[in-house]
C-alpha cells in the first residue's frame, strides 16, 4: 500500500519525514495509521484516479483535478504512469 507521511518518525532505514511518501504492508502500516503518523494514499475523491504530485511546498495535489502550472513545481509524481503521462503531455510538461 502507498502512504503519505503526517509526522516524521525513526524507522530502521533512517529518518521519515513528513510530505514523504513510503510504501509498505499492511500490517506494519496499522500501528502508523493508527497513531496518525501516516495515512492511506487512495484515488482522489473527485475524479476517482491515483494520479497525484507532489510540490515543491509538500502539498499532494490531484493531477487530474489540479495540473501544475510548472515543472518545477513538482517535488514528485506519484500514481497510474498512463494517467501521469497524459497529465503532462497535456501540459506541456
Amino acid at each position: 500500500m502507498t502512504y503519505i507521511v503526517r509526522a516524521s518518525f525513526k524507522a530502521k532505514s533512517g529518518e521519515i519525514k513528513k510530505g514523504q511518501v513510503i510504501t509498505m504492508r499492511e500490517d506494519k502500516a496499522r500501528a502508523l495509521l493508527v497513531a496518525g503518523q501516516i495515512a492511506e494514499l487512495k484515488a482522489c475523491h473527485i475524479c476517482q484516479t491515483f494520479a497525484w504530485w507532489l510540490s515543491i511546498h509538500g502539498a499532494l495535489v490531484c493531477g487530474v483535478c489540479h495540473p501544475p502550472v510548472a515543472c518545477a513545481l513538482v517535488k514528485r509524481w506519484i500514481g497510474d504512469r498512463d494517467t501521469l503521462k497524459r497529465i503532462k503531455d497535456a501540459a506541456g510538461i
